[in-house]
């Protein structure tokens, strides 16, 4: 008996010792809660979403994330500042407003990816369609109001690669083929490439039309081409082989402002018209996009490679590269699964997109003052 009074006793003493410091450790976990609200209230400090994209560097631009409600991405328009089209994997938006509307719909069998326009009430979608997935090629048009499918022949080009809008009667579109469509509005007409490209691009150079571009394609195609169209045909204009331990140039390119460029071994190129010429030294960069004014002065978005020799191996990490009269500035900015898609210079603002299998964004990037 003595035995469990004592037991009880103690159980007794201790459950009070243990009441007391927990009453103590609460009084001091709620001044500390309350210092601490009072400071952040003072201070105005954020939670940061880990998830959004964060620039290191600002010291060129005031940048801004818009998050795109859908995954992925594939090509964007900018009518304007407050006009602003995208393809995504599931969607095509019309950002108006501060609102994404959704205007189309892409599936395995109907996909919309790039796209290309004269204003808001006049833009071109091209993808591919079919089943088997890139079946054939598809455009539809969008007039402000309705998203439209225009009739292509039927032939065996395959997707839709490049959209170029000379005026409201000359809409020219690049396939995954050697064929080639001109739209006036009304009627679709084809052309045949004298060889097979893949990936393209229009041009213009003084009033003459061109389409650059690679026909790549790993263990079987290596050529790299321009061609002018001229006498209702096109013709080769350059060749040249892109991965031969020989060359000085690749096979990404794209423009700034009426320039276009091409990558080359810790290098740039430009297209003259008649033959690539070479601009200037630039780092050792994966080259996937570019936009900006000129040849004198653009962003340029692809990979800073760093080599690992202890591992064997290359180290490929998203970077942005700004160039300003023979100056080239980087500009790092928070990682992201994929890194910078696409993007365009419209009115003296970059606009652009963090394509992704996660949370994607719409960019906009604005000089400071």
């Amino acid at each position: 008996m003595n035995h469990k009074i004592n037991f009880y006793t103690r159980k007794n003493t201790n459950h009070k010792f243990v009441s007391s410091v927990l009453c103590k450790l609460l009084i001091t976990v709620f001044i500390l809660q309350t210092f601490l609200f009072i400071s952040c209230k003072d201070n105005q400090v954020s939670i940061i979403d880990p998830s959004t994209p964060q620039v290191i560097d600002s010291s060129f631009f005031d940048w801004k994330f818009i998050r795109i409600p859908n995954y992925s991405a594939g090509e964007i328009y900018v009518a304007d500042s407050n006009n602003i089209f995208i393809t995504t994997a599931t969607y095509v938006y019309h950002y108006k407003d501060s609102i994404f509307n959704i205007i189309g719909y892409s599936t395995a069998e109907d996909q919309k990816i790039y796209i290309s326009g004269s204003n808001e009430k006049n833009v071109y979608i091209g993808g591919t369609g079919g089943t088997p997935v890139n079946s054939f090629s598809k455009i539809w048009h969008w007039n402000g109001e309705t998203l439209v499918d225009i009739q292509l022949p039927e032939d065996t080009s395959q997707s839709i690669r490049s959209i170029y809008i000379q005026d409201e009667s000359n809409v020219w579109f690049s396939t995954e083929s050697v064929i080639v469509y001109h739209y006036d509005g009304i009627n679709i007409k084809s052309y045949n490439l004298p060889a097979r490209i893949i990936d393209s691009k229009f041009h213009i150079i003084n009033g003459v039309i061109y389409l650059i571009g690679n026909n790549y394609f790993p263990a079987e195609y290596d050529l790299f081409y321009s061609f002018k169209f001229e006498n209702d045909s096109w013709k080769i204009v350059t060749e040249d082989t892109v991965i031969d331990n020989n060359s000085v140039m690749g096979d990404r390119f794209g423009t700034a402002g009426d320039d276009f460029l091409r990558e080359g071994k810790n290098s740039l190129f430009e297209f003259t018209g008649y033959s690539w010429n070479k601009l200037f030294d630039a780092p050792q960069f994966e080259y996937y996009h570019s936009a900006g004014y000129s040849k004198q002065e653009f962003l340029i978005y692809g990979f800073d490679i760093f080599s690992l020799p202890t591992l064997k191996m290359y180290y490929y990490k998203n970077g942005i590269w700004y160039f300003q009269s023979n100056y080239w500035e980087n500009i790092p900015y928070g990682y992201h699964e994929v890194g910078l898609g696409n993007f365009k210079f419209v009115n003296n603002v970059f606009y652009g997109y963090f394509p992704s299998y996660g949370d994607t964004y719409l960019i906009i990037a604005r000089y400071k003052q």
